[in-house]
């Protein structure tokens, strides 16, 4: 394992600190609020700077521009625990970058690595693919929620409204749970709303989480 800082390697089983190689990319992948930091870092090698981390649209150009970097690609990570080979280290990922040359060299890395990887137009469009595909999937959620509230309301049982409506082709209900948790769905479709200030889905959707979530954490 290889990082920045010396004392965050000591968490891997292989470490070597960055003044002892010589990378020919960096991957940045830390929280969202960290990413610049994590970029001036490395800003000054002249080599590729590789970011996984979620960002809002837009901000990856900001940052190559601010700190003058000239080879910079967004690969958005994708990963899911209970199946990490088949949906992360084989999941196909979505790669954009600044300009041809960054976006040339990290399709040599990920091909390197063994990753499929979706090639893009831009570094906006990698950046958007992973609020939408994120919103797209609190919105799914949000509506089973509701679904749910509507089905109890009229004394139905939801369950069964479900497994009925499933025996369809193309339909493919969720199943409604606790609420929306955890730190990627409400963060990445709330970067969305804040880009998009009308009164739409999206927003109705985190409306309905909010009510879901009142009415059975109770």
């Amino acid at each position: 394992g290889y990082d920045i800082q010396p004392r965050q390697a000591k968490n891997f089983t292989v470490v070597k600190a960055l003044n002892s190689i010589e990378p020919d990319v960096f991957v940045v992948c830390v929280p969202t609020k960290q990413v610049e930091t994590a970029c001036k870092a490395v800003a000054s090698t002249g080599k590729l700077v590789l970011i996984e981390s979620t960002m809002q649209i837009g901000t990856s150009r900001k940052i190559g521009e601010s700190l003058n970097v000239k080879l910079l690609a967004h690969c958005p990570h994708r990963y899911w625990k209970l199946s990490p080979i088949l949906h992360g280290v084989k999941q196909v990922r979505v790669l954009g970058a600044i300009n041809s040359e960054s976006l040339e060299l990290a399709k040599k890395f990920y091909s390197t690595a063994e990753i499929p990887v979706c090639l893009v137009s831009s570094v906006e469009v990698a950046e958007a693919s992973k609020l939408v595909e994120n919103a797209w999937r609190f919105v799914n959620i949000a509506f089973v929620e509701e679904a749910k509230m509507l089905c109890e309301k009229l004394g139905l049982n939801f369950k069964e409204v479900r497994r009925a409506c499933n025996t369809k082709w193309n339909t493919c209900l969720l199943a409604a749970r606790d609420g929306i948790g955890g730190v990627c769905l409400p963060r990445d479709i709330r970067l969305l709303t804040q880009l998009y200030q009308e009164d739409g889905l999206m927003k109705a959707a985190v409306d309905t989480d909010k009510k879901y979530k009142m009415k059975y954490s109770q």
